[in-house]
């Protein structure tokens, strides 16, 4: 206390605004003796270590005598509601290694401490993982002064990293990532605050893990602009494409980022587009690049303090990235395949689903039919198309084609939850997905995401009747890699239907097929049916159709 007085008051500096000493002190007591039971443990902190989690506190004290806790107690769950199991007791200092965790797994942990007189109540919980989620990992890459690391928590990867910078021939930074095979969309939201203004955030898609690599990323530079910086050749220069500043209201003084902000990297083929938003649903774009990248590369989330030998601390949330996804608050884990995602960089992918809401405002819909080109193509006239065949099979039924070419379970998602079946209850909803996923999603992943799809139809069109249907065989015959991941697919879904009389399944893809081999009267081009084709689809699916319609008389050939 006299230490205190003769301090205050306290000084203060640009970082630095007198608090501290001015308004956290006491007077020092006389007695040790302990009449309460200790404080509560605060300030739990947990880092990842090769054994497992390392659980520290802040040491609690009685609150009169400010006498030491005598031991502490450990619980720990795999569920944030519980219930705990005690992991550890009678610890005698604030720190607890938990040598016991699985890795990938997140745990909760509360703590409590004890002294003669009685035990405190139960900390706040702390989620921690043993490892990062979802394939990720982490590194420092390029020659860095101190060692970076990643955390996550369930919710958010907490990253600290030095690093000269993402730029000039070579990079230096920490990196968590995972591995990443064909198109597809990073996002992620960076969160504030962080420890300096030289800090470069962002999102990134890598080559390789070599400091020299082509990569590709969205960052958040100094002084809060956003831009896509790319290397398009290995040792090459860094180029920035079209910068945009955040704006004054996202900033303190040009030197703190006040609020969080979204950002968004896309690959398609070898063109990647950049994008940033404010709010996760008005993007801005950035620009696009072509690079000759891999078709197996890194996928991720950049630290880099751009300061020698000073770390700085960035928190990222709503990662999103092919086969993975930040779990929902409510926990539901399922959720982590879906990453409904919009394709943002094509306009008449826009142009169709904004159609689509307005026929389903309209109403007077008794059948949908979902999914991508192989279904968009029942709307394209002529020999090679569907039309024909739709007029006379599903023209009278009030049927609505709500396909889009080049679709993946995950743009369906988005448009089912952005407009495509709200205000309709349709008898029978048609799905058919997955095809388009076999380059940037393994089968396992596609599977659930189908699911995902299903469970979203029957929540928002609780009355209709879903017939799912078996992704179509492509390509010559069962040899083709692509045809093999949609049969893994189908082998994983048919059983969509055992526990749910509203969901049925069907795969009728042997109805193009001659043993092995695909009909190339039905499907020339290995993927998609021609006009004869959609014919053998519509008739060997009328059956099913008219049955789940509640039609006596099936349409006639």
């Amino acid at each position: 206390a006299q230490v205190v007085t003769k301090k205050r008051p306290e000084g203060h500096s640009g970082d630095h605004i007198g608090l501290g000493t001015l308004t956290h002190w006491r007077p020092p007591f006389e007695t040790t003796k302990t009449t309460k039971p200790p404080g509560v443990p605060a300030g739990l902190i947990a880092r990842t270590t090769r054994e497992g989690i390392r659980v520290t506190w802040v040491g609690s004290v009685e609150p009169d005598s400010c006498v030491d806790a005598q031991s502490y107690t450990v619980y720990r769950s795999t569920d944030s509601s519980g219930p705990y199991q005690k992991v550890a007791t009678q610890i005698s200092s604030p720190g607890y290694h938990d040598t016991n965790a699985n890795s990938g797994t997140l745990y909760f942990y509360t703590i409590t401490a004890s002294n003669a007189v009685g035990t405190s109540a139960s900390s706040a919980k702390l989620a921690a993982s043993s490892g990062l989620p979802g394939g990720f990992m982490s590194m420092d890459v390029g020659k860095v002064g101190l060692p970076g690391y990643s955390e996550f928590n369930g919710q958010t990867f907490t990253m600290e990293g030095e690093g000269h910078d993402v730029g000039g021939t070579d990079d230096s930074f920490h990196f968590a990532y995972a591995p990443m095979t064909g198109d597809g969309t990073i996002t992620a939201r960076v969160v504030r605050p962080m420890s300096s203004q030289w800090t470069k955030p962002g999102v990134m898609m890598r080559e390789t893990l070599a400091a020299d690599s082509r990569h590709a990323s969205v960052l958040l530079l100094p002084h809060w602009s956003g831009a896509l910086v790319t290397r398009s050749k290995k040792g090459g220069e860094t180029t920035t494409n079209k910068a945009r500043h955040l704006g004054e209201k996202h900033v303190i003084k040009k030197n703190r980022l006040s609020t969080p902000y979204w950002l968004r990297l896309i690959r398609f083929r070898n063109r990647f587009t950049g994008y940033m938003s404010a709010d996760g649903y008005n993007w801005k774009d950035l620009g696009s690049v072509e690079i000759p990248m891999a078709q197996t590369f890194y996928v991720g989330l950049p630290a880099c303090s751009q300061l020698n030998k000073v770390t700085t601390t960035v928190t990222y949330d709503h990662v999103s990235i092919p086969t993975w996804r930040t779990p929902p608050s409510d926990g539901n884990e399922d959720l982590i395949a879906a990453r409904p995602e919009p394709r943002w960089h094509k306009t008449p992918w826009f142009e169709r689903h904004r159609a689509f809401n307005a026929r389903v405002k309209k109403g007077n819909v008794d059948l949908l039919m979902i999914g991508d080109s192989i279904t968009h193509w029942w709307d394209k006239e002529g020999e090679s198309g569907g039309k024909k065949i739709w007029d006379q099979y599903y023209a009278k039924r009030n049927a609505v084609n709500l396909a889009i070419s080049g679709d993946r379970t995950e743009h369906v998602l988005w448009r089912l939850e952005n407009g495509n079946i709200d205000g309709i209850s349709p008898k029978l909803a048609i799905l058919m997905i997955g095809t388009n996923n076999h380059s940037s999603s393994p089968p396992e992943v596609t599977a659930r995401d189908i699911r995902l799809i299903v469970g979203k139809l029957r929540i928002k069109l609780p009355k209709t009747t879903i017939l799912v249907l078996g992704i179509f065989p492509r390509g010559g015959n069962d040899d083709d890699t692509a045809r093999q991941k949609n049969m893994k697919v189908n082998k994983l879904i048919c059983n969509i239907g055992d526990e749910d009389r509203m969901i049925h399944y069907r795969d009728i893809g042997a109805t193009f097929l001659d043993g092995r081999r695909m009909k190339p009267d039905l499907i020339p081009d290995g993927t998609h049916p021609n006009q004869k084709g959609y014919a053998a689809w519509a008739e060997a699916m009328e059956p099913i159709v008219s049955k789940l319609l509640g039609e006596t008389n099936p349409v006639a050939k």
